[in-house]
């Protein structure tokens, strides 16, 4: 495995040929993931079954016209509790601006 030191990241010193180990489960918590395992995959077709009938149809044919904000935070908060479900508690927002380069927008001329 030495003869792959000369590929990592010269920042980083992460070697991407090396193998990742596997997390170790303790047995003690094979019980509890496979009840959770059970518990959050109906959950998870239910709150799918509350947008389509909630969000898909109701909002679609009544707030769509009247108040389309509505809408948007509805759909927000069922695919939020569809990701809290999934296990994803915070997810950070970022706002990325672009700016073009100036070196590159030159006119011909």
């Amino acid at each position: 495995m030495e003869k792959f030191t000369k590929f990592r990241d010269a920042g980083t010193g992460i070697a991407p040929f090396l193998p990742i180990a596997p997390a170790s489960r303790a047995p003690v918590m094979i019980p509890f993931q496979m009840t959770l395992c059970v518990i959050r995959i109906p959950l998870l077709f239910l709150v799918f079954a509350f947008e389509v009938v909630f969000v898909e149809g109701l909002g679609e044919i009544c707030l769509r016209r009247v108040v389309p904000a509505v809408l948007g935070w509805m759909k927000w908060v069922f695919f939020r509790t569809v990701l809290l479900l999934c296990g994803i508690w915070y997810i950070e927002e970022q706002v990325e601006k672009t700016y073009r380069s100036v070196l590159g927008c030159r006119a011909n001329g």
